[in-house]
C-alpha cells in the first residue's frame, strides 16, 4: 500500500513516500533504484550483449549494489554497511518478498558456499583487518549478504581480477541472487513493475 505523504522543508514542498506505514521513501531514492535495477536487468537477462560474461556480470553486480546500498538508506540510518545488511535481514516487512524467492536463490547461495568451503572470502580492501567469511547456514540471509558485499567491495575497491575462475563464480552468483532479492522487494514495494 503506497501513500503520497507531503512535508515543508523550508519554502519548498517535497513529496515522500511512504510504504505500508514504515518506509519513508523520497522519489530521487526511489529513482536512482528504479535506473540502477534496470541496468543490472539488462545484464540479468542476457539482454545486454557485446560484453566478455565476466565483465557483464561484474558491471551488473555494482549497479544492483547501488540499488541495494539506495534501499538500505531506507531501512536504516545506521552507519555502517554491516549494521543496515543486519537491519535489513531482520526487517519482519520483507520477510514475505524473501520467502517467495528461496528457491530462486538457493542454487546462488549454494554455489557461493561450495566456494567458500573451499576458501574462505578476504577482505582485500586496503589496510582492512575485517575477518574472512563464509556461508554456514544457507538459511542465513544476513550472512549471505555479507557474503555478496563482501564480493562487492573487493570488486570495486580491492584487487579482484575479473579473469579467476573462483572470482567469475563469485562475481556471477553473487551478482544474480542480489538481483533476484532486489526484484522481488522492489516489486512488492510497487518500485519497479
Amino acid at each position: 500500500v503506497w501513500r503520497n505523504w507531503y512535508t515543508n522543508r523550508g519554502n519548498e514542498k517535497t513529496s515522500i513516500w511512504r510504504v505500508n506505514l514504515m518506509f519513508f521513501i523520497e522519489p530521487s531514492r526511489i529513482e536512482i533504484i528504479q535506473v540502477f535495477m534496470e541496468e543490472a536487468k539488462q545484464k540479468h537477462v542476457g539482454l545486454r550483449a557485446g560484453y566478455k560474461p565476466e565483465y557483464k556480470f561484474a558491471i551488473g553486480l555494482v549497479e544492483v549494489s547501488v540499488a541495494f546500498e539506495s534501499f538500505l538508506h531506507i531501512i536504516s540510518n545506521k552507519q555502517y554497511v554491516s549494521q543496515r545488511i543486519h537491519d535489513f535481514s531482520t526487517e519482519g516487512e520483507l520477510t514475505p518478498s524473501i520467502n517467495k524467492i528461496k528457491s530462486a536463490m538457493k542454487q546462488y547461495i549454494l554455489n557461493l558456499k561450495k566456494e567458500l568451503d573451499v576458501e574462505q572470502l578476504q577482505d582485500m580492501t586496503p589496510n582492512s583487518i575485517r575477518p574472512p567469511l563464509i556461508i554456514s547456514d544457507i538459511e542465513d540471509i544476513k550472512s549471505i549478504l555479507s557474503v555478496v558485499y563482501r564480493v562487492r567491495s573487493n570488486l570495486v575497491h580491492g584487487s579482484k581480477a575479473l579473469s579467476s575462475s573462483r572470482n567469475k563464480i563469485l562475481i556471477e552468483n553473487s551478482f544474480h541472487l542480489l538481483y533476484v532479492l532486489m526484484e522481488q522487494i522492489c516489486k512488492d514495494k510497487n518500485i519497479i513493475s
